[in-house]
C-alpha cells in the first residue's frame, strides 16, 4: 500500500496508474502536512515523496515522519523529484529520505526501488539515483510506457484533460513568482 505524496495532480494520475497497474495499491495526499498525518495512521508500506510542495516540502514533511513514533518512522520514502543534481540526491537523503527517483519517471526503475526499500528491514544508506545534468524534454521511454499502460486511450486522455485543467493556472503562478523575482515560489511553480 504506498502513498503519494505531490502537488501536481498530473504527476499524481500518473504515479497511481503506474502504481496500480504494477499491483500496489495507491491513496494520495497532496502536500506533506497530509502526509504526515496519513502516515501516522501506520496504513502504508512505502511513500512516494514530491519534495517542493506548498504548505509543507517533502524535506519537512520526512523529517517529521522520522519523529513519529512507533513504526511509522521506519516506512521507506523515496523522493520523487525532477531536481536531480548531486547536491540534491544529497539534500534529499540527508532529510532522512530512503532512495531518489528522478522525475520523469522510470517505471522499472521506481519499481525496483520499492521492491528494495520493501526488502530492507531498516533504513540503512539510501540508493542514490543518477545525477544528470542535463534532462531531455521528452523521454522516449516516457511514451513508450505510456503507450503499454494505455490499451483503451483513457489514461492518456485523462492525463492530458487534467494537464490542460491545471496548466493555465501553474502558468499563472510562474509568471507571477517571475515577476515578484522570488525564487523558491518560481522553481515550485516551475516543477
Amino acid at each position: 500500500h504506498v502513498l503519494v505524496v505531490d502537488d501536481n495532480r498530473v504527476n499524481v494520475r500518473l504515479a497511481a496508474a503506474l502504481l496500480e497497474r504494477a499491483g500496489y495499491s495507491v491513496e494520495t495526499a497532496s502536500d506533506g502536512l497530509e502526509a504526515v498525518a496519513l502516515v501516522a495512521t501506520g496504513r502504508f508500506d512505502a511513500v512516494l515523496m514530491d519534495c517542493e510542495m506548498p504548505v509543507m516540502d517533502g524535506y519537512a514533511a520526512t523529517a517529521e515522519i522520522r519523529r513519529l513514533s512507533g513504526s511509522a518512522s521506519d516506512i521507506p520514502v523515496i523522493a520523487l523529484s525532477a531536481s536531480v543534481m548531486t547536491e540534491d540526491v544529497d539534500r534529499a537523503l540527508a532529510a532522512g529520505m530512503d532512495a531518489h527517483v528522478a522525475k520523469p519517471i522510470v517505471v522499472e526503475e521506481l519499481l525496483q526501488v520499492l521492491r528494495d526499500t520493501q526488502r530492507r528491514g531498516d533504513r540503512p544508506a539510501a540508493a542514490d539515483g543518477a545525477a544528470l545534468s542535463e534532462v531531455d524534454l521528452v523521454d522516449a521511454s516516457i511514451v513508450k510506457t505510456l503507450r503499454l499502460l494505455d490499451g483503451t486511450g483513457l489514461l492518456f486522455k485523462g492525463l492530458v484533460d487534467t494537464y490542460l485543467e491545471t496548466a493555465p493556472g501553474q502558468m499563472s503562478d510562474l509568471v507571477s513568482a517571475i515577476r515578484r523575482q522570488d525564487t523558491r515560489a518560481t522553481q515550485q511553480a516551475a516543477q
